[in-house]
């Protein structure tokens, strides 16, 4: 990427930040789906049973394997890290050693790279495909200031250590738990709504999943590639000093980084750049103002 003039790398940009456009939306596109089903089913059965809207909600669980993320056992990629990591004595004593306690970001990234030069051939395929699946999601957020797994290699080594000690049993004790209150929500459903009762279940529990599924095949990764291209961007910028450092491109609009690559309009400076990380590190919801622009009159009160 060093090697592009100005023009290829600001289109390099775009091509970022149009990524995390399209993949946004796309997400959006899929909400209805499983929010028209799974609110009609949790309302049905609220008018069916008599329960609230949480209880009505844990009829739903475990219905959504992507859920569990990097501990998710249902996929492939991860069930052959497991395997590989079991059959590996040496990096299993490395990996696990130290018990449940979470590693820092330092040691974390140092047993990420181990893992990933493990002398076991089977061990580093297994690895490499398990980083290039989870590495690049975000994960506390949307946005293209949201950290990705890969830059916090702290959660992803503490989510292999979980997924290889968690024990089977449990999760089959979650699911049958789940199954107890179903059965104990349908003694409470009247005869005559029985079989609309097993289809509401049936079609929540099936399309419940989309919940996750439209954000982890959508932006979560979406953005996640969009921000490690500009990451990329950024790190051309600050080493000639247009930024102080680069993760302050994530910050800059579109128009903004292209100024700041080509030298053509008005850029953002980095002292500004570097207010914006410092408000976005600082701020908080519960301090969030309760109105955006002039206040106008208040909202008419619900029926």
């Amino acid at each position: 990427i060093d090697a592009l003039d100005p023009d290829a790398l600001a289109d390099y940009a775009a091509v970022a930040y149009g990524h995390a456009r399209m993949t946004i939306c796309h997400h959006h596109d899929w909400t209805a789906v499983v929010m028209v089903t799974c609110g009609d089913g949790i309302v049905r059965l609220g008018e069916w049973t008599g329960c609230g809207a949480y209880e009505a909600l844990e009829a739903f669980n475990c219905a959504s394997p992507m859920s569990q993320g990097m501990m998710n056992v249902g996929d492939p990629v991860v069930r052959e890290l497991h395997e590989a990591l079991r059959e590996d004595e040496e990096m299993m004593r490395v990996l696990l050693e130290g018990g449940r306690e979470e590693p820092g970001a330092r040691d974390a990234a140092r047993l990420v790279g181990m893992l990933q030069e493990a002398p076991r051939e089977r061990t580093r395929k297994a690895m490499e495909s398990f980083f290039d699946a989870y590495g690049y999601r975000t994960v506390n957020g949307y946005d293209l200031t949201s950290l990705t797994v890969a830059e916090t290699p702290e959660l992803m080594i503490e989510a292999i250590r979980k997924g290889l000690l968690d024990d089977a049993a449990e999760a089959k004790k979650r699911m049958e738990k789940t199954e107890e209150k179903i059965a104990a929500l349908r003694k409470r459903c009247p005869a005559e709504s029985l079989q609309e009762f097993d289809e509401c279940i049936r079609e929540g529990r099936l399309l419940y999943r989309v919940r996750d599924e439209r954000a982890i095949f959508s932006d979560v990764m979406g953005v996640a590639l969009a921000r490690t291209m500009l990451l990329q961007v950024g790190g051309v910028l600050a080493k000639h000093g247009k930024i102080l450092r680069a993760n302050h491109i994530v910050f800059a609009s579109q128009d903004e980084a292209r100024a700041l690559i080509t030298a053509i309009g008005d850029p953002v400076s980095p002292a500004d750049l570097e207010e914006r990380e410092r408000y976005y590190n600082s701020a908080h919801s519960l301090t969030a103002p309760r109105t955006l622009g002039s206040t106008g009159a208040p909202p008419p009160s619900l029926p």
